[in-house]
């Protein structure tokens, strides 16, 4: 879960004066959907980075110019909603807010000498080192 120590140092080293005792991490709602086939072990991830601030003093749109930049870096094919929010209003001065942050990650599995090795890929760059993959879509129209 790289992403999620990724964040957890992105936020801490933002200058809003978050504190390792005022955040904490978690992954929720995780699934493995099995890409396996006779020629790879290949794997995706889907799960939600849950970000929880004690005391959290500035305004939420300073923390969204924070985190907007990271989800596009680490998740640039994200939805048009790439994270949500909820805060608990504690006193005149501070909050707890929530963020929930859904991710997907492609795992590429590799076999090398003495095991297997893991990595995170994007779609795109999975596209280009397995060239023979072909991606297709099925539009399903439910009239009800």
């Amino acid at each position: 879960m790289t992403k999620l120590e990724s964040l957890r140092k992105h936020i801490l080293d933002s200058g809003l004066g978050i504190t390792p005792d005022n955040l904490a991490t978690y992954i929720e709602d995780g699934k493995i959907t099995s890409h396996a086939s006779k020629e790879n072990a290949h794997f995706q991830q889907d799960y939600k980075i849950v970000v929880i601030i004690d005391h959290y003093t500035r305004l939420i749109e300073e923390l969204a110019v924070v985190i907007l930049p990271w989800i596009d870096a680490h998740y640039p094919h994200h939805s048009e909603t790439p994270f949500t929010f909820d805060a608990d209003v504690l006193n005149g001065t501070s909050a707890q807010v929530a963020l929930s942050i859904p991710m997907q990650e492609v795992i590429f599995v590799e076999t090398v000498e003495g095991g297997t090795k893991t990595s995170s890929i994007e779609l795109p760059a999975l596209l280009e080192t397995c060239p023979n993959t072909t991606l297709s879509v099925t539009i399903v129209h439910d009239p009800q």
